[in-house]
């Protein structure tokens, strides 16, 4: 039981890391919680109210009960895992956008105008998010950073825009 125990929640860390929360990794998620730990905690327990006093029943109801709270306890491992990886990216992102717009605003100051492709220095220290290849985009007067969020579903993103400093949600 205890080798178990200690693969379930292994598998549910590397879930997480693997999953990172995209949309993918929700559903799965949600949907073994939803669809099948539940159903069978609820049968477990409707077993165990009908069965109360009788032997025969509780060698077998014990350790399947167990043996859910350890899947269980696995999948909501790879959750937390998964939701703050999650959460680091975005802190991540928002944090090298305000930073890149202020040396950005720099570079306005310099040159009179927005660059049209990220300084070297930028380009390198790009979060993951924002290394597709129109991630960044400038006609020299304003930019705009835009990142498609893992974990929406299909299109959703974000779009920070240079004109009012604001991150606009894309769907």
């Amino acid at each position: 039981m205890k080798t178990f125990a200690a693969v379930c929640l292994i598998l549910g860390v590397i879930g997480g890391l693997w999953g990172q929360w995209c949309f993918g990794h929700q559903m799965v998620v949600f949907g073994c919680g939803l669809y099948i730990l539940a159903p069978i905690f609820a049968m477990l327990a409707l077993i165990a109210l009908f069965s109360i006093g009788r032997q025969v029943i509780r060698l077998w109801l014990t350790p399947t009960f167990i043996v859910l709270c350890i899947t269980s306890g696995g999948f909501a491992l790879s959750w937390i895992v998964g939701d703050a990886i999650h959460s680091w990216q975005y802190r991540r992102v928002l944090s090298y956008v305000i930073s890149a717009h202020q040396r950005l605003d720099d570079e306005r100051v310099r040159g009179g105008h927005y660059p049209t492709v990220l300084p070297a220095d930028l380009a390198a220290a790009l979060p993951t998010w924002l290394r597709e290849r129109d991630s960044y985009r400038s006609d020299g007067d304003h930019f705009t950073f835009s990142y498609s969020d893992p974990a929406g579903m299909m299109f959703s993103g974000m779009t920070y825009s240079s004109i009012d400093r604001q991150w606009h949600y894309e769907d």
